[in-house]
């Protein structure tokens, strides 16, 4: 009965949230609202006229919409062609930071028009300069490897946080930057630990932040901490509800504690939203994370038989594979049968002993 009533509860899920994806594709002017996307207050020297807009783009970097979040930028830049804080989202968007697959050369590019702009454009502040120069480190154009430059955009960042206490959104890309930085072999979590500090009264403070609850799930995303990241992870999905990351996220907390009818849940949503918002993405990990994730969790709910079906999909993709080792190994057996199956690498997420080795997705 319960194999039954769990596939029937996927069944409806995927039914209505597909059906929701299709009425929202017709409707191409609909504008993403704060209820939508969760709310964000970025303050900058750009036009007036695109500050809501901005605001927007920004939720959506949070939950690492990137394409997205590359066109909403986009449309700022034609609205406002001197705001250099619009190349600089731009130029985030392309920085995947937690996967090592970023697009250096379209981000450098949108970079070098934000240094530009911020030094013909006067009214750039200087907080705004310091955004620009600490990501700078990510596009830097030398011989040192992916995390050295990861570690020099933390330090900067942690500076820019330091030089404007009160601005929130320097403390979030900082945690970000502290997990991005993390080494893949300290076992006591420092680096997680602190962004944790820096996070949860955020959280507290802006319950509808979407960067602050998705950045605790990443940053709690390991066998010590997760428990501590329940709260964020059935907060999230709520804040940005219109997100297909910000539905997958929680399943990451969910399987490490071991729930699996919320892990379960928090998949079919995503793929659902994915499948409809992401058809065309070269970043749709995000999707084939939920996929990954939602079978992990479906195995452990004992269908197996079902969960193995569900996965053969986008088998030689490079997104796919990464998404794959979102799972980090969370349960070993089922996570490591999950990449083997589909032909994942395991240097992506773990190894057959469960070991922590490269990012979440």
């Amino acid at each position: 009965m319960r194999v039954r009533a769990l596939l029937l509860f996927a069944f409806l899920v995927v039914a209505i949230l597909a059906s929701r994806g299709v009425a929202a594709q017709e409707n191409h002017q609909h504008a993403l609202t704060e209820e939508e996307v969760g709310s964000v207050r970025f303050l900058t020297s750009c036009s007036p006229s695109v500050e809501k807009r901005f605001n927007r783009a920004v939720a959506l970097l949070h939950s690492f919409q990137y394409e997205q979040v590359r066109q909403a930028f986009n449309d700022i830049a034609k609205q406002d062609p001197q705001c250099a804080m619009a190349q600089w989202g731009i130029a985030m968007s392309h920085f995947h930071g937690l996967w090592n697959n970023s697009n250096l050369a379209a981000g450098r590019l949108a970079l070098q028009n934000a240094q530009q702009l911020a030094n013909t454009n006067k009214s750039t502040r200087p907080r705004e300069r310091m955004y620009i120069d600490a990501l700078a480190e990510i596009y830097r154009a030398d011989d040192k490897s992916d995390f050295a430059h990861a570690q020099a955009f933390e330090q900067k960042m942690g500076a820019l946080q330091e030089a404007y206490p009160s601005d929130d959104e320097a403390a979030l890309f900082h945690a970000l930057a502290l997990d991005i930085s993390a080494s893949k072999t300290d076992k006591t979590f420092a680096n997680q630990r602190k962004c944790g500090e820096i996070l949860e009264p955020i959280f507290a403070k802006q319950p509808h932040h979407p960067g602050a609850a998705h950045y605790l799930i990443h940053c709690y995303d390991n066998p010590v901490l997760a428990e501590q990241g329940l709260k964020a992870a059935r907060m999230y999905a709520t804040i940005a509800p219109a997100s297909a990351h910000a539905n997958h996220m929680p399943s990451h907390i969910f399987t490490r504690v071991g729930s699996w009818d919320e892990s379960i849940a928090s998949n079919l949503k995503s793929k659902a939203l994915a499948t409809t918002d992401e058809a065309h993405s070269v970043n749709g990990a995000r999707d084939a994370s939920a996929r990954c994730a939602g079978r992990n969790g479906i195995a452990q709910a004992g269908q197996r038989s079902d969960a193995h079906r569900r996965l053969r999909k986008r088998r030689n993709s490079s997104a796919f594979r990464y998404g794959v080792g979102g799972l980090e190994r969370r349960e070993p057996i089922e996570g490591e049968h999950c990449g083997r199956s589909l032909g994942a690498g395991n240097h992506l997420g773990g190894n057959r002993r469960g070991q922590r080795t490269r990012r979440k997705s």
